[in-house]
C-alpha cells in the first residue's frame, strides 16, 4: 500500500548509518542544522530513476554510491545488499511508477575537527546519516526540449579541478553550477557547459556532454562525473555499432560538431542545437541523437539493463 501521503514523494531516513530508520512524506524529512552534511557540506548522493515501474541500472548506482562513501570514509552500517533492499522497499511504498530515487549520506552530528590522536575522525561512535528519497520523475529540461533541443553557453565559471574536488564524488555542492546557470539565464540560454581550468570541455548542470562528428561519438575525459547515463551511451553505441570515445575536447570541437547532446538520469538525452550564438549542425536535433533518444527509452524498460519493481 502506498505511503506517499503528500505530493513530493516519500523518504526513508536513518541517523545510525542504516541500522534503523523511519518513513515520512518528503515534505516532512529533516536533516539537523548540526549535521555537518548541512553546515559544512560533507555529503554525498546518487540518483537513480524509475520509468514505467523499471529502475535502470540500480546495481550500478548503488555500487557508485558505496564506492564514493568508502573514498570519503563515510561508510554506513548497512551492507550494499541490505541497502538495495531498502531502496526497493521505499520505492514500493511510494506508489510511484515514474520516479527519481535519491540515495543521500551526510556526515552526521559528530565533530569533523579535533579528535584524540589515534581515533578516527568523528570519534569511535560516529555513524553517518542515511536517506532514500523517492520523488515524482523530474526533467532537468522541460520534456519538449527533447524534441526541440536547447541552447547553451560556455560560462566564465570553471569546473572544480580534480586536485580540489574530484567530480566523481557526487555531492550537493552545486554553487558553482548555480552561478554558471545564472550566467546562462542572463544570456537567454537554457543551460551551460563548463570548461576545465585548462580550457577543455567538462560538464553541464548534473549532465554529461556528448558530441557527434562524422558519425562518431565523443565525450570529455576529464573533470566530469562518471555518469551512469553516460555509461548507457556506451552501451547504446555498442548495440548501434557506433564508435564512442572519451577524450580531451575544446570549445572549438563543440562549435564545429555535427550534433551534440546532454545526458542525465533526470531526463535522458537532450539535444543541444546552439552554443554561444552558434548553431550546432543545422540548428536542429540531428538524426543520430534522435536514434539514441528512441533507443535510450527502450533501454529503460529492458530487463538486460533494468529491474522491474511493478
Amino acid at each position: 500500500m502506498a505511503e506517499q501521503t503528500k505530493s513530493q514523494g516519500i523518504c526513508w531516513q536513518s541517523n545510525d548509518g542504516g541500522l534503523t530508520g523511519t518513513y515520512c512524506a518528503m515534505e516532512e524529512a529533516k536533516v539537523s542544522v548540526l549535521d555537518a552534511g548541512f553546515y559544512q557540506g560533507i555529503n554525498l548522493y546518487d540518483y537513480a530513476t524509475m520509468w514505467k515501474g523499471w529502475i535502470r541500472k540500480l546495481d550500478a548506482h548503488v555500487n557508485r554510491f558505496y564506492k564514493n562513501m568508502h573514498a570519503c570514509r563515510m561508510d554506513p552500517e548497512i551492507s550494499k545488499e541490505k541497502f538495495t533492499e531498502q531502496v526497493l522497499e521505499t520505492v514500493r511504498r511510494s506508489g510511484l511508477k515514474d520516479a527519481g530515487i535519491y540515495f543521500v549520506v551526510t556526515w552526521g552530528l559528530s565533530s569533523t575537527s579535533y579528535v584524540k590522536r589515534g581515533e578516527k575522525l568523528g570519534g569511535p561512535d560516529h555513524k553517518v546519516g542515511l536517506q532514500v528519497w523517492v520523488r515524482p520523475y523530474r526533467w532537468v529540461f522541460p520534456q519538449e526540449c527533447t524534441e526541440e533541443g536547447i541552447k547553451v553557453i560556455i560560462p566564465s565559471i570553471r569546473s572544480y579541478p580534480n586536485q580540489c574536488l574530484n567530480p566523481r564524488l557526487k555531492n550537493f555542492d552545486r554553487l558553482h553550477f548555480f552561478l554558471a546557470q545564472l550566467e546562462a539565464v542572463n544570456a537567454g540560454a537554457d543551460g551551460f557547459i563548463c570548461l576545465t581550468i585548462d580550457g577543455h570541455l567538462s560538464e553541464g548542470f548534473n549532465t554529461n556532454v556528448w558530441l557527434i562528428k562524422q558519425g562518431k561519438l565523443f565525450t570529455p575525459s576529464e573533470n566530469t562525473l562518471a555518469g551512469i547515463t553516460s555509461d548507457c551511451i556506451y552501451d547504446l553505441a555498442r548495440e548501434m555499432n557506433i564508435e564512442a570515445t572519451a577524450t580531451f575536447l575544446t570549445a572549438w570541437d563543440l562549435y564545429t560538431a555535427d550534433e551534440a547532446f546532454f545526458c542525465t538520469s533526470a531526463g535522458g538525452i537532450t539535444p543541444i542545437v546552439g552554443v554561444d550564438s552558434r548553431a550546432i549542425g543545422d540548428g536542429k536535433p540531428g538524426p543520430m541523437t534522435k536514434r539514441l533518444i528512441d533507443t535510450y527509452w527502450k533501454m529503460h524498460v529492458n530487463p538486460k539493463y533494468a529491474v522491474q519493481v511493478y
